[in-house]
């Protein structure tokens, strides 16, 4: 019996450490306490080690041709510690660490300033029953433009579909009143299409990269509220990335 006991304890630790996960790391070091209100803009040298082995599993660095992905993804890591390194400008600034242990999670999303916590991976789809709908409000402003609408995801017997709902925003009034004005009847309304099962898994993903930014210097910035699941959730992009309106576009062809 005692055997039995110590065989199942030795394999429960490597059972896990054999559990593999996806490490996605991004956003910029804006509000980072760490660094001064000048270096924010973004990483142009990443190094990520496993840790306690020390093996470099990524590496990358900003050349005049290219650029480090806003979000860095690395596929099949496994359950552990990682040791992030990373530099404003690696022919100039030291690397700085971030040591961060992923979780047995299908997604660890990590923001490259240290102080912020992971954000463990949400599902809007998860739990769904034939005829719930999912609704994405969507707030976006620029410098000249201001736009509204409503995306409608619902579920149907053979899959979810989509259908996108835009609105007139009245900026002179919101301007005298303080708050956004619409209109009442969408002034546009896109044809219902079915989502690709793939593309639900992007979309996911692209809240998932919202929810990790702290922050944005784009001067266009995009508010949603997604409500599903009597649940409501309240998302601030302001990365000029577009990761939620890019998906939701190649259906809709509206792209706000």
């Amino acid at each position: 019996m005692k055997r039995i006991i110590w065989t199942i304890l030795l394999a429960i630790p490597c059972s896990i450490y054999a559990q593999k996960t996806t490490l996605v790391v991004g956003g910029t070091l804006a509000d980072c306490p760490e660094f001064v209100r000048e270096n924010t803009h973004m990483i142009q040298g990443i190094r990520v080690f496993e840790i306690p082995s020390n093996r470099l599993i990524y590496e990358a660095a900003s050349t005049s041709s290219s650029f480090i992905p806003r979000h860095l993804e690395i596929e099949n890591a496994k359950v552990g510690g990682y040791r992030i390194s990373y530099s404003l400008n690696p022919d100039y600034s030291p690397y700085q660490d971030k040591y961060i242990t992923l979780k047995a999670i299908p997604t660890n999303y990590i923001n490259f300033c240290r102080y912020d916590k992971s954000v463990e991976p949400i599902n809007i789809f998860n739990g769904a029953s034939i005829g719930d709908t999912i609704i994405i409000e969507n707030n976006t402003a620029g410098c000249f433009d201001h736009h509204y609408s409503k995306t409608f995801l619902i579920q149907m017997a053979s899959g979810w579909t989509i259908q996108h709902h835009q609105y007139r925003v009245d900026c002179g009034l919101e301007s005298k009143t303080g708050k956004l004005e619409v209109s009442q009847k969408p002034t546009r309304i896109s044809k219902a299409k079915f989502i690709k099962k793939e593309d639900i898994a992007k979309i996911n993903l692209a809240i998932n990269k919202i929810r990790m930014l702290t922050s944005g210097g784009c001067t266009t910035k995009s508010i949603y509220t997604i409500k599903y699941q009597k649940k409501t959730l309240s998302l601030y992009d302001g990365s000029c990335e577009n990761h939620l309106n890019d998906i939701l576009y190649s259906y809709t062809a509206c792209y706000y």
